[in-house]
């Protein structure tokens, strides 16, 4: 059995913060994601590798303990006592509160497999199906569709006074309310009328952004108004 180390995995100093442990995992996430590697072995299994290694430098407690054990693992695997003696130290052996639980569904993303290696297995213990840390199972198994954008032109009559205008989104039509007094540039957000997610777990959220239509007479300069007259000498004296 392999030792894992899982600084290196993900490309952090042993003193990096958590937020960029996260930052790293992230960055590397997003590269190797199933979704954007379909139908590759090699991807598919260095994300497996950065989860797992997110899983245990992002929790203190894990990595705490994974940080005391080092590259010394093997002596407490061959010792006779293995990784129990080891756990003893921190008190209670094993089942004290050092397996690892995962709320997401490996099955789902990976098929029919443990997910996690063997060094993590022996190391944390089944992850069985608890709650636990939810970062990959709340990020990425259970990401929601793709968030639409678009732009909604309006009169200034209509902003003044506010206004309801008919889109079409994915053949499906929407009317959408303007309030009154709405400003060019301000952004709407409609829940869950963006994409489908792959996994069925909510749809994505649709991101209006408004423009106001030039007017023929007025010009608008954030909350003024302008407008050009044109008189003669004898009316402006």
């Amino acid at each position: 059995m392999e030792f894992k180390d899982y600084y290196k995995v993900l490309g952090v100093e042993k003193t990096a913060t958590k937020g960029e442990i996260s930052k790293a995992f992230r960055k590397l996430a997003v590269k190797y994601h199933p979704d954007k590697n379909p139908n590759n072995k090699a991807a598919e299994e260095k994300f497996k590798e950065i989860t797992e290694a997110h899983e245990v430098l992002s929790d203190p407690e894990k990595r705490k303990k994974y940080d005391a054990l080092g590259s010394n693992w093997n002596q407490y695997q061959t010792s006779g006592g293995g990784f129990e003696d080891f756990f003893s130290q921190f008190g209670g052996g094993r089942r004290g509160g050092t397996t690892f639980e995962y709320s997401g569904d490996f099955e789902d993303l990976f098929g029919r497999t443990s997910g996690f290696s063997d060094f993590f297995e022996n190391f944390f213990g089944n992850r069985g199906s608890g709650s636990g840390s939810d970062f990959f199972g709340s990020q990425m198994h259970k990401e929601k569709g793709q968030d639409y954008e678009a732009t909604l032109y309006i009169s200034l009559e209509e902003a003044y006074k506010g206004t309801s205008k008919e889109i079409s989104i994915d053949g499906k039509k929407l009317r959408i309310k303007i309030n009154p007094g709405t400003k060019d540039g301000d952004k709407l957000r409609i829940k869950e009328q963006g994409g489908s997610s792959k996994s069925g777990n909510g749809k994505g959220d649709l991101y209006l952004t408004i423009k106001i239509e030039k007017h023929p007479f007025y010009e608008i300069d954030r909350d003024d108004l302008y407008y050009d007259l044109t008189i003669d000498l004898y009316t402006a004296v």
